[in-house]
C-alpha cells in the first residue's frame, strides 16, 4: 500500500473515531438529561427548557398521582441521589448495554 493510501486510512479512521466520540458524548448526555429528568416529573413539571436534548416526559396524561413538593425535604433527598457526582459519571458506562427485552423475561403466575 502507498504511503498515501495509508495517510488516506488512518485519516478516515481517525473522521470516523471523531464522529464516533461525538455521537457517544452526546448519548451519555442524554441519558444524563432523561435520568434527571425525573426531578422535574416528579413534582408535576412534564415540559422544561433547561436540557440540551430531552425537553419533556414521554408519557400521556395521568390522573391520581401524588407529586412532590419542589423543595421538600424528600424531593431534596432524591435530588441528592439523582444528581450523585459518581453516578451520573458511571452513566457513561450505559452506553455499551444492550438488553434483550422482553424476549427471556420469566413471566411470574
Amino acid at each position: 500500500m502507498s504511503d498515501a493510501a495509508c495517510r488516506m486510512a488512518l485519516e478516515s479512521l481517525c473522521m470516523c473515531v471523531s464522529v464516533n466520540y461525538i455521537i457517544y458524548i452526546n448519548l451519555v448526555l442524554l441519558i444524563r438529561e432523561m435520568w434527571t429528568s425525573i426531578l422535574n416529573h416528579i413534582v408535576n413539571k412534564h415540559q422544561w427548557t433547561a436540557s440540551k436534548y430531552f425537553h419533556e416526559c414521554r408519557h400521556g396524561p395521568l390522573s391520581g398521582v401524588k407529586y412532590l413538593e419542589a423543595g421538600s425535604p424528600a424531593h431534596q433527598l432524591l435530588s441528592t441521589i439523582v444528581l450523585d457526582q459518581r453516578l451520573l459519571k458511571d452513566m457513561a458506562h450505559l452506553t455499551a448495554f444492550c438488553h434483550t427485552g422482553r424476549k427471556y423475561t420469566i413471566a411470574y403466575a
